[in-house]
C-alpha cells in the first residue's frame, strides 16, 4: 500500500513545536500510522469534515485533528493538541 505524504498548515507547526519531550515517541508512532493509513488511524467527524486521533505520554495526552485527500495521497494536520493528565488522589 502506497504511503501517504504529510504536512501541516502553519498553526499545527506551531503547536507542535512546543509539544512536550514527553509525547514526541507516542506523537511519531501516530504519525506513521497516519502515512500508512490515515483512514483506520482516526475517527471521521462529519460535521467538522475532518479526522481526529489521540495519543499519549506518562503525564500528557494529546489530539490530532487532520483532513485527508485520497487523490493526491496527503495527510494535512490542522491541529495538535494536548492536556496534561492530572490523575486524582
Amino acid at each position: 500500500m502506497a504511503r501517504y505524504r504529510l504536512r501541516y498548515v502553519t498553526y499545527a507547526t506551531e503547536q507542535l513545536r512546543h509539544l512536550p519531550p514527553s509525547l514526541h515517541t507516542a506523537y511519531s508512532a501516530l504519525i506513521e500510522e497516519l502515512v500508512r493509513d490515515p483512514h483506520a488511524a482516526g475517527k471521521y467527524n462529519e460535521r467538522a469534515c475532518s479526522y481526529s486521533t489521540t495519543f499519549s505520554g506518562s503525564e500528557e495526552s494529546g489530539i490530532i485533528i487532520y483532513a485527508i485527500s485520497d487523490e493526491i495521497m496527503t495527510v494535512t494536520i490542522t491541529r495538535v493538541n494536548w492536556v496534561k493528565v492530572v490523575k486524582p488522589r
